[in-house]
């Protein structure tokens, strides 16, 4: 039995623009070479904030409640390594959990990314 609980991520979802890892590059037919490119996804997803009972099942440090869960349709497969920006935040997936098979929902773990600010100096 195949629960269909995708619609979790298309009811509550907005559209969420994702960049996925750079693929590897290659050699081209004229022999040069092509770098790795990024490529962009839009996508429905459901972006959660972790709860305490989320974070009770990771080892202690891994995550924090500044980190999110995502939710989208079980056909969007975003690989490890995937970035987007939430609310001037970016995140970067870390942990997929794939359901598709049995609630057509894949649901990630997406950890903030600290920026840096560079202080700028009087001198």
């Amino acid at each position: 039995m195949r629960l269909n609980m995708g619609f979790m991520a298309r009811v509550w979802g907005k559209p969420q623009t994702f960049t996925l890892p750079a693929t590897e590059g290659f050699y081209n037919d004229a022999g040069r070479w092509v770098p790795p490119q990024e490529e962009t996804i839009t996508a429905v997803a459901t972006i959660l904030p972790l709860t305490s009972i989320d974070l009770q099942y990771y080892e202690g440090g891994t995550y924090t409640t500044e980190d999110v869960k995502v939710l989208v349709p079980g056909e969007i497969q975003l690989p490890i390594g995937t970035r987007f920006v939430k609310d001037g935040t970016s995140y970067e997936i870390r942990e997929p959990r794939d359901y598709a098979d049995v609630a057509d929902l894949c649901r990630y773990v997406a950890k903030r990314l600290h920026t840096e600010k560079v202080a700028e100096h009087d001198d």
